[in-house]
């Protein structure tokens, strides 16, 4: 033990030596009198998950429904869950959008591409293609489920015409 860490260990205490054990505590040294202060270890916070594939997808949270409606659109255009980084809008402080968005396509199931830093007015199913990526806005899924004014058609024809 060195005498740094016996003095955190023992600050304030009296330490005494017995008569038949050796000791390298000299008797004037033996009260312990002041300690430095040990500054509080480091804590790193977790990164953010910086996205960066080909498809970053926007949306409010997957319940069972929807999730199952957005994986059958996304295999019917052949888009494969492993070229997908999907951001449900309920856990966006766990992403890093600080730098440039990494993927090709950016796609928002419903109006959130401002909260991800892309200040852009889209006009829904139609793309936008900035900067070598290409930008659509889609109604919610729920609404597109719905299909009362043919949302599922426009989502396909915008996402044919998206991948050409």
């Amino acid at each position: 033990m060195n005498k740094s860490l016996a003095s955190f260990v023992f600050s304030g205490e009296t330490l005494f030596c017995l008569p038949n054990e050796s000791s390298f505590v000299q008797t004037n040294e033996a009260k312990v009198s002041s300690i430095e202060p040990v500054a509080p270890p480091v804590l790193e916070k977790p990164s953010k998950y910086k996205p960066n594939r080909a498809f970053l997808i926007i949306t409010s949270k997957l319940i069972s429904a929807r999730l199952e409606l957005f994986e059958k659109v996304m295999e019917s255009v052949n888009i494969s869950k492993t070229d997908i980084d999907l951001v449900e809008i309920e856990q966006l402080d766990k992403y890093d959008f600080s730098a440039p968005l990494m993927g090709d396509y950016i796609f928002s199931f419903g109006n959130h591409l401002a909260l991800i830093g892309v200040p852009l007015q889209l006009t829904p199913y139609q793309t936008l293609a900035i900067k070598g990526k290409k930008l659509l806005l889609f109604d919610n899924l729920d609404v597109i489920s719905d299909n009362l004014n043919g949302e599922k058609k426009k989502l396909w024809i915008a996402l044919q015409d998206a991948l050409k």
